[in-house]
């Protein structure tokens, strides 16, 4: 009989790692479909896969590379580490999240968290309707102003070979960079179109990614076509507005499993304006600050952010308006503000 430790590691508390043969018959069983007899490289040092013991999540992740990145408005130089998950989550589906690390999760005072709901006319078009990509574009904005990086004029190998050794993986293989800075994790939940629209009340849905994004598609045709709200789009199709909720919360539950992996013991700056998300990252025993985040509000997306204050309770003032710019500034005072707080 194979030993349970010979399958088994305990990364942390919350989370348990895959080994051996068990780690394999994953990797076969479920995307990527990848066979370590057919691979002439070790599929362990590319890949990882367990569960997360509070919701029963089985994943499977890429141990992540390094990207020279640069931030969308004043061009700064910073390193991001990449990591991309599958969450297979009972009487859910499965999730996909791409994970952006952007500074030292183990030091510092703090972990800024912006949890991102993939929004295709947004990231794709530029719609400016919603304010979802403005509010990508401000995380990472903030993330490269507090963690730049000086490329030195490198290019090519050089530039790679410097980017490659940013970051070192630490304990339990966290990623952690050359120098102690304000550490960022920026999530974008690819499966979570239109407000995870996938999901199905008590039933698993192996396909949320399609699901939702068809889903989403008609939603918001049918707030044009029959001229509702956001809430009565989702009722027009015939499912609950904001299905996130559906299946104990569980769409909300994303940031939590994702921190858990990490093992994440710093107070987490939540850039949200949804109380839902900081809900539940209490829920899972983590100390939120929420910080409202804006990012853009005029006339173009003021109809879409009234329905987010009135229909989903969003913090959002009545009225507001406020550019990308402004919000950087704000934004960034009240992480520094926060960390002197908790320096006392």
């Amino acid at each position: 009989m194979v030993k349970l430790k010979q399958i088994l590691n305990r990364k942390n508390s919350r989370i348990v790692e895959f080994k051996s043969s068990l780690f394999n018959h994953v990797l076969e069983a479920l995307p990527p479909y990848l066979s370590q007899n057919r691979a002439p490289q070790q599929l362990n040092e590319l890949y990882e896969a367990g569960i997360h013991q509070p919701t029963g999540s089985i994943y499977i992740c890429n141990k992540g590379a390094s990207l020279h990145t640069k931030t969308p408005e004043s061009k700064k130089d910073y390193v991001t580490y990449h990591i991309g998950f599958n969450l297979y989550i009972p009487n859910h589906g499965v999730e996909i999240v791409n994970v952006g690390i952007v500074g030292d999760l183990k030091n510092g005072k703090s972990v800024v968290l912006r949890p991102e709901s993939a929004c295709a006319p947004s990231f794709l078009y530029g719609s400016q309707r919603c304010n979802c990509y403005d509010q990508w574009v401000l995380s990472r904005q903030l993330a490269g102003h507090f963690n730049p990086v000086d490329i030195n004029n490198l290019s090519g190998r050089d530039l790679e070979n410097f980017i490659v050794a940013y970051f070192q993986k630490g304990e339990n293989n966290i990623p952690r960079p050359k120098e102690s800075q304000q550490a960022f994790v920026l999530l974008h939940m690819d499966s979570q179109n239109g407000m995870g629209s996938g999901a199905i009340e008590n039933e698993y849905n192996p396909n949320l990614t399609e699901t939702a994004f068809l889903r989403h598609r008609g939603e918001y045709s049918a707030e044009q076509i029959f001229s509702t709200s956001m809430a009565e789009g989702f009722i027009s199709i015939g499912i609950t507005p904001d299905p996130r909720k559906l299946n104990d919360f569980i769409g909300y539950k994303i940031p939590g499993i994702i921190l858990d992996y990490f093992g994440v013991d710093k107070p987490i700056i939540a850039l949200t304006n949804n109380n839902e998300k900081t809900t539940e990252l209490r829920k899972a025993g983590y100390n939120v600050f929420p910080v409202n985040f804006f990012a853009r509000a005029n006339g173009s997306c003021s109809l879409e952010t009234e329905d987010r204050r009135k229909e989903f309770g969003h913090n959002i003032p009545k009225g507001l308006e406020t550019t990308l710019e402004q919000e950087f500034k704000r934004v960034k005072e009240e992480i520094e503000k926060i960390n002197l707080s908790l320096s006392k």
